[in-house]
């Protein structure tokens, strides 16, 4: 049994913020999570996204709640080709179809997402900034535009915020559509700007500037979530696709792998127990220094209370853990059966998490009514944190 998280578990409707690590083909995950979201009642306010997981998130807020499941699933046929036959292999075998199946895309790329350009521009001297990739992802624009209701997104209804490298000065920067300059809507090329990693995706030009892949500065974008003041979610779900633990590797490929978990996995979890601490401490010096006389609250005191904001959080943090028949550069791999098995893996964990009801351990774990506490799902194993 699910636990569906309604608004009478709280005063008011809860305000949800759902973030979408990027990592590729591994964002089949993502839907599994959504999935069990929507079962559940859990419809985000709030979406964040990098690369895949910006696509994610557009297709979550460019589409209706009833509508979303349907394009989620639609999206992943049409950048994947018939080849379900493959869940038929196992072990060693199956292994082996997932990387005839990573080859197939280096060399072809994926229908509807990317071509290889036919003149590979890296011994080129010069080439159009725009054009400086090996990769063309003018696919994905019809795409998104076929598969998005922009008017939709652009309302505002469901807060949509998308991480991107600025090429020029190498800031992330976020499109956000309730606060687009001068108005200016949120379009295709915003979300795939998104996820195009380089060298393999060109910058894509908007407004007169280039943008990468946010994942070249950060490849988790939870902090936009953390400097909102005003409309700070109630619960926050957190989604990563790259696993920071793992083993020690006994090959080169292994290596590979390894260095690339620990480059895009984003020490995420040591970044979530300095804010949450950080926030639970000064939740309690708050107490304190209501109970001080006033000139025992030192100006320190006073701009740390100041700085806080007194607001409760329930953090679902979950994090997608590969089967042993993936391969080095699964982020790439589209084979039909892995997509439905990372999205299942989605799907199971968060029903896992939900079933614990976290907002009611969140309750009976906390000291004071406005502290943060982390859920997280890892290879199948769940803790709760205050980290404090």
């Amino acid at each position: 049994m699910v636990t569906t998280i309604t608004p009478g578990a709280r005063k008011e409707k809860p305000r949800i913020a759902l973030v979408l690590q990027g990592g590729g083909a591994l964002g089949a995950y993502h839907m599994g999570v959504y999935q069990a979201m929507s079962e559940a009642g859990l419809l985000p306010d709030w979406v964040s996204g990098i690369s895949i997981g910006a696509l994610t998130a557009g297709l979550i807020v460019g589409n209706s709640p009833q509508e979303r499941m349907l394009r989620l699933e639609q999206f992943w046929q049409e950048i994947s080709i018939p080849d379900d036959w493959g869940a038929l292999f196992q072990g060693e075998a199956r292994r082996m179809f997932n990387q005839m199946s990573l080859l197939r895309t280096m060399m072809f790329g994926q229908p509807n997402f990317w071509f290889n350009r036919p003149l590979n521009p890296t011994f080129l001297p010069f080439v159009p900034p725009d054009m400086a990739s090996i990769c063309d992802t003018s696919p994905m624009l019809a795409t998104l535009n076929r598969l998005v209701n922009f008017d939709l997104l652009n309302r505002g209804t469901v807060r949509l915020s998308l991480g991107v490298t600025h090429v020029r000065s190498g800031e992330l920067l976020f499109f956000d559509n309730t606060s687009q300059p001068s108005g200016k809507p949120i379009r295709a090329d915003h979300i795939l700007a998104s996820g195009s990693l380089p060298p393999g995706f060109p910058p894509i030009r908007i407004d007169g500037e280039l943008y990468w892949d946010g994942g070249c500065v950060a490849n988790t974008p939870v902090e936009v979530i953390f400097h909102e003041r005003k409309n700070r979610p109630d619960l926050l779900v957190l989604v990563e696709l790259y696993n920071l633990e793992g083993q020690e590797p006994t090959s080169m490929e292994a290596v590979k792998q390894r260095v690339k978990s620990i480059r895009y996995g984003d020490r995420t979890l040591s970044h979530l127990k300095h804010i949450v601490s950080d926030h639970n401490l000064r939740t309690h010096l708050r107490d304190a220094c209501d109970r001080l006389p006033k000139g025992q609250v030192t100006k320190a005191m006073q701009k740390a209370v100041e700085e806080h904001i007194p607001r409760g959080m329930d953090i679902l943090h979950l994090v997608y853990h590969a089967e042993p028949e993936q391969v080095t550069g699964s982020e790439a791999e589209f084979s039909r059966p892995s997509i439905t098995e990372r999205r299942q893996a989605g799907y199971k964990d968060m029903r896992r998490l939900l079933e614990k009801d976290p907002v009611e351990v969140g309750r009976e774990l906390r000291h004071h009514p406005d502290e943060i506490v982390v859920h997280c799902s890892r290879q199948g194993n769940i803790t709760c944190h205050r980290f404090i």
